[in-house]
C-alpha cells in the first residue's frame, strides 16, 4: 500500500503533469527536479508500461513527463521486431526495448505455441532488478528472456564499474566494462558474469535459420561495443544481423565503426524528433550546445542502425514501412 507520502507526490505530480503539453522536451536534470511520481507508466503508442518509483528511472521519468522514450528508434525497433528471428537487448537498462518487442511478440502469438524470444543482458543488479519487475508487469515472463550477464567479446567474468549517480537507488544508466576515467569516476566496482554473443548462439542452440530471416541486436553497452561486436563475429559474418546502435563514446564508437565496415555494414542515422533515417559514411557521436551554452550530446542523433550492404535502402523501408532514407 502507498504510504500517505507518496499519494500526496503522486497528486502533486499528476496535478504539474495535467499542465502540460503531451510532448515535452525536458532534460535529465530538470525532470529529477519534478514532483515524485510512484507508479507505472505508460510507453508512447500503449507500447507496454514501466515502473517509476519516485525519480529513479530516466527512462520512465522520460515517458511520464516528456510523453515519449526514443521514440524514432523505438518505432524503427518494432517495425525490425516484428519480422526478426531472434531479439537480443543488449544493455537492457530496465528494459523498455524488450518490452516493446516483447508486447509485439505477445499480440502476435496468441495461441502461446513457438513464440518468438527475445534476449535481454543486463549486468547491474540495480538496474536488472527493476527489468524484471517490468517484465512481471508486461506479463512477458515467458517471451522476455532475462539475463543478469555483461555482453562482452567471451565468457567470463569482468569489472562492472557504476558512475556517481543521484542516489544509491537510481536506475543508472552508465554501468560501464570499461574504465571510467578521471572524469566519471567509479562509484563502485562490481565482478560480473560475461558472454559472448556467438557463444551465447552455441549454447543456447539458436543456429537454425529460415531463408532470408535476420537477427535483431540493440546494442547500448557505454563504450564496450568493440568487445560485443568480436564476441558476434560469426553474426556479423554471415550479414544478417541488424543493428540499433547507441553512439555516445568517440573512440569505441569510431572502433565501431571500422570493424563494422570491414564486415560489409552500412550505418544510418535516426532522428528522433521526426523519424528521418539520414546515412553516414561512419559511425560518429554528435554534440550540440545545450541551453545554458555547454557542449552536450545531441539527444535527437543517440542511436544508429547498421545493416548489411546487401540490403538495400528500398528492401529495408519495406520492413520498416517507412519513408525514404535522405
Amino acid at each position: 500500500m502507498k504510504s500517505n507520502q507518496s499519494n500526496s507526490s503522486n497528486d502533486c505530480a499528476i496535478s504539474r503533469r495535467k499542465g502540460l503539453g503531451p510532448i515535452n522536451d525536458f532534460t535529465i536534470n530538470e525532470l529529477i527536479a519534478m514532483p515524485w511520481f510512484f507508479g507505472s507508466v505508460k510507453i508512447q503508442n500503449n507500447d507496454g508500461e514501466m515502473y517509476l518509483g519516485g525519480n529513479d528511472c530516466g527512462t520512465a521519468l522520460r515517458l511520464f513527463w516528456n510523453g515519449q522514450y526514443e521514440a524514432s528508434s523505438i518505432r524503427i525497433w518494432k517495425a525490425l521486431a516484428n519480422q526478426a528471428r531472434y531479439i537480443f537487448d543488449i544493455g537492457a537498462h530496465t528494459g523498455i526495448y524488450s518490452i516493446v518487442a516483447g508486447n509485439l511478440v505477445k499480440s502476435k502469438n496468441t495461441s502461446g505455441t513457438n513464440v518468438q524470444k527475445i534476449f535481454a543482458f543486463e549486468p547491474y543488479i540495480v538496474n536488472y532488478v527493476r527489468l524484471m519487475l517490468n517484465i512481471k508487469l508486461n506479463m512477458l515472463v515467458d517471451i522476455v528472456i532475462s539475463n543478469q550477464l555483461g555482453v562482452s567479446e567471451r565468457p567470463g567474468s569482468m569489472l562492472l564499474n557504476v558512475p556517481n549517480v543521484i542516489s544509491i537507488d537510481y536506475n543508472s544508466a552508465g554501468p560501464t566494462l570499461e574504465g571510467m576515467g578521471d572524469k566519471r569516476r567509479s562509484a563502485s566496482s562490481h565482478q560480473v558474469s560475461t558472454i559472448g554473443i556467438d557463444d551465447f548462439y552455441a549454447e543456447k542452440n539458436l543456429t537454425n535459420r529460415a531463408l532470408n530471416s535476420f537477427d535483431l541486436f540493440k546494442i547500448d553497452v557505454e563504450g564496450h561495443e568493440p568487445a560485443v561486436l568480436k564476441g558476434m563475429n560469426k553474426r556479423l559474418e554471415d550479414g544478417n544481423a541488424i543493428l540499433l546502435l547507441e553512439c555516445v563514446n568517440p573512440e569505441p564508437t569510431r572502433i565501431a565503426s571500422e570493424m563494422l565496415k570491414s564486415k560489409g555494414y552500412r550505418f544510418l542515422a535516426i532522428n528522433e524528433h521526426n523519424n528521418q533515417l539520414i546515412n553516414e559514411h561512419e559511425l560518429r557521436v554528435i554534440y550540440r550546445t545545450s541551453r545554458e551554452g555547454k557542449k552536450e550530446l545531441d539527444r535527437r542523433y543517440l542511436n544508429r542502425l547498421c545493416v548489411n550492404s546487401k540490403i538495400t535502402d528500398k528492401e529495408l523501408m519495406t520492413i520498416l514501412n517507412a519513408r525514404e532514407v535522405q
